[in-house]
């Protein structure tokens, strides 16, 4: 999983390819060989590169959360609270349009995946990455959510950790419920109508303070 940050052009290809059919399938219904059709090269190449389709799987998931990762430690620790909470929350938005069925489905078949491969020898390495990733960022929504509160803008009794924990989930679950136009404008009324209920959802009201 170290090798994430240093993927080839052709290893980002084969990942690319990988999640839209994953996307479209699911995990179970997705053969190597299939990808490897898609890419005119042949299975061996894909194990050689991922191992098995397990660990190509995650491999694809991780990409996505390193991605969005790499993004989220650009928020200028010297901002406002307001505009560190509107950059973390646009950057999630904007993976979960992208990559969001994709997540989803990794997210709603995962604990499948690791019941039906307990002893898989490699799976601690990819879950374990994939909990830290997780954990990056609840704990920067969670550090953001913190700032509001000193700054009065978050009610006091609001507890940082579990209110990120359940405001990436709602994220997910909006973009799981919602059916999206292709037009922009009803696409922007509805991130702002997501922002709203985020910020009900952590106690943030920007017209008014708390102190």
């Amino acid at each position: 999983m170290e090798k994430l940050g240093l993927l080839t052009d052709f290893e980002k290809t084969i990942l690319d390819k990988a999640r839209i059919i994953f996307e479209k399938k699911g995990y179970y219904e997705t053969s190597i060989e299939e990808i490897a059709q898609s890419l005119s090269i042949g299975k061996g190449t894909i194990y050689r590169h991922f191992g098995n389709k397990l660990m190509l799987f995650f491999s694809v998931v991780l990409n996505i959360f390193e991605d969005s990762k790499n993004v989220i430690e650009k928020i200028d620790a010297g901002a406002a609270f307001e505009n560190k909470l509107d950059f973390f929350i646009d950057q999630m938005v904007k993976m979960t349009m992208v990559s969001g069925k994709f997540i989803r489905s990794f997210l709603e078949e995962h604990l499948f995946l690791l019941k039906d491969t307990y002893h898989h020898k490699n799976i601690e390495e990819p879950y374990g990455y994939y909990l830290k990733a997780r954990e990056f960022f609840v704990l920067s929504l969670s550090g953001i959510i913190e700032q509001g509160k000193k700054d009065g803008k978050i009610m006091g009794e609001v507890e940082p950790v579990m209110t990120a924990q359940l405001t990436i989930m709602a994220i997910f679950n909006y973009f799981k419920e919602s059916s999206f136009s292709v037009k922009k404008t009803k696409d922007a009324l509805s991130i702002e109508t997501l922002k709203r209920y985020l910020y009900r959802a952590i106690g943030y009201n920007r017209f008014r303070s708390f102190q």
